[in-house]
């Protein structure tokens, strides 16, 4: 028998600096120090595939992303009695994320032609986006969720629409400026997550799991 701590928000604001830290660093040095030029047109995998040292520096960084998130969420599961979908959404989200830093985008493709590397890197980076919208939802659908974590994880699940809406439909406003709405889309993830460290009145007692 033990009981079920509410998860410190400090796990996703390390979470938050890790991922701003490793995307800066690759972004600023390859379009800078290595020549690559900044074009916000193209997305962070684009920059972290350019050179082997962001690639895995990226992949270190983003191995404390997914142990301080994992933590935070399945933490989170336990205190608001999420279903079991949620901690297999929880496993899915850390192997597509695993999945795409250990894949990096275009690092190995020959002119023009795709390499099955960058092709592993799509699927998994498009899957763990749906996974994150998912996670999302079902924290909106939680009734032991405090109101504030449902109203940000609401809007943001508007702008994972809007993304997808500019996305599939390739239209400018977004394909021009893709790391931007990127960064803000995974930003904007881990950032909704930490508004959920708020328990409501009748969740204020420790639980005790049997």
């Amino acid at each position: 028998m033990r009981k079920i701590k509410f998860p410190t928000k400090w796990l996703i604001v390390g979470a938050i600096m890790v991922f701003l830290g490793t995307s800066f660093l690759a972004i600023s040095m390859n379009s800078t120090v290595f020549g690559h030029g900044l074009h916000i047109s193209e997305s962070i995998s684009h920059y972290v595939g350019l050179e082997y040292w962001s690639a895995i520096v990226f992949m270190l960084g983003n191995l404390f992303v997914l142990m301080f998130t994992a933590r935070y969420l399945w933490q989170l599961g336990e205190v608001w009695k999420m279903p079991k979908v949620f901690y297999v959404l929880i496993v899915v989200l850390g192997v597509t994320l695993l999945g795409l830093s250990a894949c990096p985008s275009g690092m190995f493709d020959v002119g023009e032609e795709t390499s099955l590397i960058s092709w592993i890197h799509i699927m998994t980076s498009r899957a763990m986006f749906i996974t994150m919208m998912l996670i999302s939802a079902m924290i909106v659908m939680c009734r032991h969720a405090n109101t504030l974590a449902h109203v940000i994880n609401v809007f943001y699940l508007i702008y994972a629409v809007i993304c997808i809406v500019g996305f599939v439909s390739e239209e400018a406003w977004f394909m021009n400026y893709v790391m931007i709405f990127e960064t803000l889309f995974l930003l904007g993830f881990m950032v909704s997550m930490a508004f959920c460290d708020q328990r409501r009145e009748h969740l204020a007692e420790p639980m005790v799991l049997n």
